[in-house]
């Protein structure tokens, strides 16, 4: 049984003087989808291309599923998914001509896959169709299909959502949780945080290099404050008598963090001065919220 899909030990990676990658230590347990977060030149391709043998570390070390030595991770890397960098995708011919081209490249011979993938991905029904005729987004779900082709048991996806609309987003995001639900490892970065968080079950946290903090989606919920809102007959007025720092205005409704003003003591002061409550409602803190709260801790 493996313990890790992917694991790291102070891995680095150093461009010219520029460290990019700085001591990573970081572990992906099998069936997790592992959300890679971090601002535009954070570490998160680079430590991706090294998955997929696109780069070399300086140092550290990493092993995917369970090995380490350079002859079985070439064996391991074909069980691999990955969509890193747009494949080179054939404009002239159909998805279906193209995906057959990445069947030969994996010495794959029963092209029935092709069809499954073409189903997965939703593009069954333009199998056939050129394309230089598909959309930005039909064209990134066929790239998903070609990351799909080999049946991997690990997906590496690099801002996958990347160019879709909301359908397509949703669409790849069903995919996704399928794979997961059927026991694939999935390794993933998006810039759309709000999309990261109806998806990953666990997260790691990049900036400037060095891996922050790994923590599940569950250990984000119970450690995060929830926000309180309140909807009231007249938010000015209520805002005026709390007179509160840390009491906000929010759309229609006053809110604040449970953690920081006590509710029951908001519920007196408000009843008390004759302002009517009309409703009262909790969110937990959002994965933007929480992330930009560690940057700014650094």
């Amino acid at each position: 049984m493996i313990n890790y899909i992917f694991k790291t030990t102070n891995l680095c990676k150093q461009y010219n003087n520029e460290l990019v990658l700085n001591n990573i230590n970081m572990a992906i347990k099998p069936a997790q989808i592992y959300g890679l977060i971090g601002e535009n030149g954070a570490g998160k391709s680079t430590l991706m291309k090294i998955i997929a043998n696109l780069v070399n570390a300086t140092s550290g070390s990493f092993e995917i599923f369970g090995k380490s030595n350079k002859a079985e991770l070439n064996k391991v890397r074909k069980k691999i998914g990955y969509l890193i960098e747009i494949p080179a995708l054939y404009p002239e011919f159909s998805a279906y001509k193209n995906l057959m081209f990445h069947c030969k490249l994996h010495n794959i011979s029963n092209t029935e896959v092709i069809n499954k993938v073409l189903l997965k991905v939703n593009l069954s029904n333009v199998g056939n169709k050129k394309v230089e005729n598909y959309s930005l987004g039909m064209k990134q779900r066929l790239a998903l299909a070609v990351a799909l082709i080999n049946d991997p048991c690990f997906l590496v996806l690099d801002e996958p959502i990347n160019g879709l609309d909301p359908q397509g987003i949703v669409e790849v995001r069903q995919v996704l949780k399928q794979l997961a639900e059927q026991g694939v490892t999935i390794l993933v970065s998006s810039h759309i945080l709000g999309e990261l968080e109806l998806l990953a079950t666990h997260y790691g946290f990049i900036h400037k290099g060095k891996l922050l903090k790994e923590i599940s989606t569950n250990e984000i919920s119970k450690n995060s404050p929830k926000q309180i809102c309140l909807t009231v007959n007249n938010i000015d007025l209520a805002l005026q008598i709390l007179n509160l720092p840390h009491v906000f205005k929010s759309r229609n409704s006053i809110c604040f963090y449970e953690n920081v003003v006590q509710l029951e003591s908001v519920i007196t002061t408000l009843l008390n001065n004759n302002l009517q409550i009309l409703s009262i409602n909790t969110r937990a803190k959002s994965l933007e919220n929480y992330y930009l709260n560690l940057i700014q801790e650094q």
